[in-house]
């Protein structure tokens, strides 16, 4: 079944979502969020208000767009600062003896287990710098650049 027929039923309708999207959704919300608890509960709250809310979709937007802009809201909404909680928290980076934090950086140009674990490192590295926007720069970052949304789309969706 495409995306053109979901059901008008809204439980099959976020059924069919979770099935064809659901996989995606929690990718998205990963890099977004940080840690899989929140990423759970972000796809959570997403399908849980895409149930509640089925009576609004219109089907102007394709089904995954407005997800996203369930998500974005929903991230948002989690991300927001709560009363009392401190302005910056050091991250493990920052307490490090080395200058700006970073370890040295050992090349190995012949491939094998060193490059590969210089690799995962760089991964770690952009994915906490990610991490480390503040939502309304990681959003439009995230659904540009990772998911690939054009800048149309991400206007949309925010």
């Amino acid at each position: 079944m495409s995306e053109a027929a979901l059901p008008a039923d809204p439980a099959a309708a976020v059924e069919q979502l979770v099935a064809d999207h659901g996989g995606r959704l929690y990718g998205i919300a990963s890099r977004l969020c940080g840690r899989p608890e929140e990423a759970e509960d972000l796809v959570q709250e997403v399908f849980l208000q895409a149930f509640r809310k089925w009576h609004q979709f219109e089907g102007r937007a394709r089904p995954l767009t407005w997800l996203y802009t369930i998500a974005a809201r929903a991230c948002q909404r989690m991300h927001r600062k709560r009363s009392g909680e401190p302005e910056h928290m050091a991250s493990f980076d920052d307490l490090l003896p080395f200058v700006d934090g970073a370890l040295p950086s050992i090349h190995d140009h012949e491939g094998g287990p060193l490059a590969e674990q210089n690799r995962k490192e760089g991964i770690e590295r952009v994915t906490a710098g990610i991490l480390a926007l503040p939502i309304d720069f990681r959003l439009p970052l995230v659904l540009k650049d990772v998911v690939g949304f054009d800048v149309r789309e991400v206007a949309e969706i925010l």
